[in-house]
């Protein structure tokens, strides 16, 4: 489980730990209070290493495996910060890191493809078929300046959007895939034309 769904229940057990210590430690040796004091020590440390070594975004140590930065920067760097992403999959954090608002309410696509991960990859258990209408709304106001589609990567979310009609329709008609970054693959939106050839 996730450890932010507990946080309201820190609170009350610091407390409690809190009072249990106290009445310990009056009671307790000095050799026994060393030895307290020694081993919350050593765990803060392993912790602090822990925290400062772990990448959260992608589950992996030292490093970001894969380093999705290279795919935000290359989208940063060829947008405007009034432009908008959308994101396929289970990674907002390229919107972050892109510095770049989202196109759509739907920051995770769980609901449209109906999974998160490979675990749920046969139940569709989140499916929501009326968000298909408004994720479509969405983009069509907001006509996002690119795609991110992290289903052919390491990024847990093995629904390709070929898969799914309404979007490979919005894909094939009006994008086209400009490169491979990371294992994200980067649809960039078509430039339309007036009738004097001028790209808007």
């Amino acid at each position: 489980m996730y450890g932010h769904y507990f946080l309201l229940t820190v609170p009350p057990l610091s407390v409690l730990a809190g009072v249990g210590g106290t009445e310990w430690l009056v009671a307790a040796s000095p050799r026994a209070r060393r030895r307290l004091a020694a081993l919350v020590t050593t765990m803060a440390f392993g912790f602090l290493v822990a925290a400062c070594l772990f990448r959260g975004p992608t589950d992996s140590w030292i490093r970001l495996n894969p380093d999705y930065r290279r795919a935000s920067a290359y989208v940063r760097a060829r947008t405007q910060p009034s432009d908008r992403l959308f994101v396929w999959g289970w990674f907002p954090a390229l919107y972050v890191d892109a510095d770049r608002c989202p196109a759509s309410r739907f920051v995770y696509t769980h609901l449209l493809s109906g999974a998160r991960s490979k675990s749920g990859a046969t139940t569709r258990g989140h499916l929501v078929p009326e968000a298909w209408p408004m994720l479509l709304a969405d983009l069509a106001d907001a006509r996002p300046a690119y795609i991110l589609d992290t289903s052919s990567g390491r990024y847990d979310y093995p629904f390709p959007p070929e898969q799914y009609p309404a979007l490979a329709q919005l894909l094939s008609s009006a994008y086209h895939l400009e490169t491979e970054i990371e294992g994200i693959r980067l649809f960039k939106r078509n430039e339309a034309r007036d009738d004097d050839g001028l790209s808007y």
